[in-house]
């Protein structure tokens, strides 16, 4: 699954959950984009089954930090125009 989430400086957003349950993976990671305030961003997860099933929670979760731990490692800018 290739779940992303985007949020632009007009406030637009979208994201997408590729097959997840609806609200489990795209909405996770924009949650992460806001809480961290960031614009013109665009995360993705990709995530392959492993043969486990994780549950809606699980699921939620797991892209969640996905999204969180990516966002810590990258280097952040300030955009001027």
């Amino acid at each position: 699954h290739n779940c992303w989430a985007y949020k632009s400086a007009d406030g637009s957003h979208r994201y997408y959950d590729d097959g997840e349950p609806s609200g489990t993976a795209g909405k996770p990671i924009l949650q992460a984009i806001e809480s961290e305030g960031l614009v013109d961003c665009m995360v993705v997860v990709i995530r392959y089954y492993g043969g486990i099933k994780l549950g809606t929670g699980g699921l939620a979760r797991a892209y969640a930090t996905s999204a969180k731990e990516s966002i810590k490692k990258i280097i952040k800018i300030k955009l001027v125009k």
